[in-house]
């Protein structure tokens, strides 16, 4: 609505929140650069293996990104989301609902525990369950393969998303993983967050790793990746937008201070 960037397909999921509280500039940029650093670098690894790829989304939630990358007309081979079943079962009731949804599907089709058409995939399952998300016969080891992970590792015990990221390493012959998610959590802010959460009764099992961006890094170079880099969004902004997009997005709307974005 403010127009960071146009998704005419997010709409389509609103009910999940029938009245949409405003956010505050930083937030909003935060969101937009998070959007589209996932978007820009999904879309090059696809252009690098000719579409021949796959993409798997772990958490993916009520994300929009598949239809974004259809209406650029980037489909990878295989793009699969994967989240809780409740979850699942929700975004394909709304799917099946939608014409515009199924624009770029074509109707879903249930066999071995998910809903299916010819390029994209949903799937219910359980993160800390490595045996079952390895089982997945949707899932294709053979081919080059991007994973994408938005502040759901946090949500994890630290052990498990070990084991999760060594199998993938271990599994695919080539993959690329993205990773947003926080850093600083022993700041005074990570700290302060951490307890209204827990006040709340929401425990982040996985926040061990998030102290820094050397703790992230850490989490694959001791589960065998070769290449890890790795920086805050800040640096990502600056670094990863033309200026003419950059001078866009700070027309939109004046962020006051520069701490809260960082």
């Amino acid at each position: 609505e403010k127009g960071y960037w146009d998704d005419k397909y997010i709409g389509e999921f609103r009910w999940k929140r029938k009245k949409i509280k405003p956010q505050s500039p930083d937030i909003n940029k935060g969101y937009y650069i998070r959007t589209k650093l996932i978007e820009n670098l999904t879309i090059k690894f696809s252009q690098r293996y000719n579409k021949e790829c796959q993409v798997v989304s772990l958490g993916a939630g009520f994300d929009t990104l598949y239809w974004r990358l259809r209406e650029l007309n980037v489909h990878p081979k295989s793009f699969i989301d994967i989240d809780l079943p409740t979850v699942i079962d929700e975004k394909v009731n709304i799917i099946n609902k939608s014409t515009i949804l199924n624009e770029f599907i074509g109707g879903l089709s249930y066999s071995k525990g998910g809903y299916h058409s010819e390029y994209y995939h949903l799937i219910g399952g359980d993160l800390t369950n490595i045996d079952q998300i390895a089982s997945l016969a949707t899932i294709d080891k053979s081919l080059p393969t991007i994973f994408i992970s938005e502040c759901v590792l946090i949500y994890i015990d630290s052990k498990s998303s070990q084991r999760l990221l060594e199998w993938i390493n271990n599994s695919f012959t080539t993959s690329m993983f993205i990773l947003y998610e926080q850093i600083d959590m022993n700041s005074t802010f990570g700290r302060m967050m951490l307890k209204n959460l827990s006040d709340q009764g929401i425990e982040l099992d996985g926040v061990s790793y998030c102290d820094s961006i050397a703790t992230q890094e850490q989490r694959f170079l001791t589960t065998g990746w070769s290449i890890c880099k790795s920086m805050n969004i800040l640096d990502a902004y600056r670094t990863c937008f033309s200026q003419n997009e950059i001078q866009r997005i700070e027309r939109l709307e004046l962020l006051d201070e520069r701490e809260p974005f960082e």
